[in-house]
């Protein structure tokens, strides 16, 4: 099994939020999280004199690409390590016609820049903002290999469903300066060749990608101050006031569509109703064991 991350930027373009490229980040995003190949994959250009600095730094293989504005929605294209020559001015292409941060481009644009797109991993998005709905790229279609998730939830959901595209979940993280905690949004993929072909087809087969190494439960980072829970049963344990109801409001603020039931939710919240039932229920209990000791006497 390898584990990879197709959908990592480098670059800070006018689709982006102002950052500050850090090299040393990147390295330790790869050794943190054990990877075995990333993809450059920055908004609407292709920056080959960085790309080659960092494949210089890097030691796993880092993979020429791009994400395109394309029909209202992303896609991910994703080249081999031999293509560079190729793929540099097509990519010039793109960063012209995209030039704002409003702009994209039609099917029909992307098919004159690259106009062998079968060759490519192509990865839109699929559960993720903004979606690229697949009918407005009829042409290209066929050649789309798997489609790109927000979450594990989602991922494990999708991965489910034979009608739906192969999930992959990408990091889609900035490598900026001082970044130390990095998310666990990878996808391991049961290859062995790290090329564009094995990716290719691997990523076309459900059975080939998960979340771990083993399947199974998958322990994952929920927040950003490094609090991780499990895709499976996570207890949270501690004394009073120790901090279980402000990790839940915080899990409940980041994340949306929450099933959240907080403390005391289900309970009534009349407290001289619940006493007064409560009394009652004594009272009962009490009557009942009496009539049940002298009953015989």
């Amino acid at each position: 099994m390898k584990k990879i991350d197709l959908h990592i930027h480098t670059v800070d373009t006018v689709s982006d939020h102002n950052f500050e490229f850090s090299m040393d980040t990147l390295q330790s995003y790869v050794e943190c999280k054990e990877l075995d190949a990333i993809a450059i994959t920055n908004h609407n250009l292709f920056d080959r004199k960085q790309y080659e600095e960092i494949c210089k730094k890097i030691s796993i293989p880092v993979f020429p690409g791009i994400e395109i504005d394309v029909e209202q929605g992303h896609l991910l294209l994703i080249t081999s390590l031999e293509d560079l020559e190729d793929f540099e001015p097509r990519c010039k292409q793109i960063q012209e016609i995209n030039s704002t941060n409003t702009s994209w481009i039609s099917e029909e644009d992307l098919l004159r820049c690259f106009p062998n797109i079968g060759k490519y991993v192509l990865i839109p998005h699929y559960d993720k903002n903004p979606k690229l709905e697949l009918h407005r790229i009829s042409k290209i279609k066929d050649h789309i290999t798997c489609g790109e998730v927000t979450s594990i939830k989602k991922f494990i959901a999708m991965k489910k469903r034979s009608d739906e595209l192969v999930p992959i979940l990408f990091s889609d993280e900035r490598m900026k300066k001082g970044v130390s905690q990095f998310p666990d949004r990878q996808t391991f993929i049961d290859i062995e060749e790290l090329s564009v072909n094995a990716l290719k087809h691997a990523l076309r087969d459900r059975a080939k990608v998960s979340l771990s190494p083993d399947e199974g439960n998958v322990i994952f980072q929920i927040l950003d101050n490094g609090l991780q829970i499990s895709t499976g049963l996570t207890v949270v344990l501690g004394e009073r006031s120790s901090g279980k109801s402000y990790t839940l409001d915080a899990i409940n603020e980041q994340y949306e569509h929450a099933a959240y039931i907080r403390q005391f939710e289900l309970l009534a919240r009349d407290e001289e109703a619940d006493k007064r039932r409560f009394d009652e229920l004594l009272r009962r209990k009490g009557d009942s064991i009496a009539q049940d000791f002298l009953q015989p006497f």
